[in-house]
């Protein structure tokens, strides 16, 4: 039943259903990264062939997730979930499974003349060339390309039509869901909440729903342990 409330909550993202006929970068790149993050984390608790298999799964998924579109990787924040020596020999299988079928990637790169945009698939010339940020600033005239006053004052005025109002109540309860985790899974994912949450706001990211998407997803996940919390006190 948590887990149900936990995806219905996203049809409170009007992203979620405008877009369900079609299947672009982002969710796939969520939908791998959180499969990946999932069997790193196995990978930092079990031991023997369970380890590897999850080391395995791990590292798979998140090559997948990087070649739909390159967010970031927070599965080293694991370390703040588990004992530290685990953490580090679950960890080092996975990355090295992603190093191992990231070899075609670098084969390719080293081929077409470096490293240098290894770790971005954004390499149009109008990206690597600062074209993007001009037709940003002089087309949409995006508040994203002044100062920071501006970009908060903006935001503010964008929260409905970014998550609607019923996304909102969403973020809202994923983050007060944070409360009901208990340990270092609390740590974990404060940790990766805040990362998130500042780069967006120190990269003064423009207001495409695509871009905060991750924070979509995290609200469902804590509706998901709210909903999971109410199940147990018998509501």
């Amino acid at each position: 039943a948590a887990t149900f409330a936990a995806a219905v909550s996203l049809l409170a993202f009007p992203i979620t259903w405008q877009r369900a006929n079609l299947l672009p970068l982002y969710p796939l790149m969520l939908a791998f990264g959180l499969l990946g993050l999932y069997f790193a984390q196995r990978a930092t608790v079990l031991t023997g062939r369970q380890r590897m298999w999850s080391a395995i799964l791990a590292g798979t998924s998140f090559v997948l997730s990087l070649e739909a579109h390159r967010l970031g990787q927070f599965s080293l924040f694991l370390f703040l979930s588990a004992p530290w020596r685990r953490a580090a020999a679950g960890l080092a299988r996975v990355y090295a499974v992603v190093v191992i079928l990231s070899i075609p990637r670098i084969i390719i790169n080293l081929w077409s003349g470096g490293l240098d945009h290894f770790l971005s698939n954004r390499v149009d010339y109008w990206i690597t060339e600062g074209y993007l940020v001009r037709v940003q600033k002089e087309f949409f005239k995006s508040p994203a390309t002044g100062d920071y006053a501006s970009y908060f004052s903006h935001l503010a005025g964008n929260l409905d039509s970014l998550f609607s109002w019923g996304g909102v109540l969403v973020l809202m309860v994923g983050l007060a869901s944070i409360a009901l985790i208990a340990g270092p899974p609390k740590r974990f994912v404060l940790a990766c909440v805040g990362v998130f949450v500042v780069a967006l706001l120190y990269r003064k990211v423009p207001f495409y729903e695509r871009y905060f998407s991750p924070l979509m997803v995290a609200g469902a996940l804590g509706v998901g342990i709210a909903a999971s919390f109410l199940l147990r006190r018998g509501w």
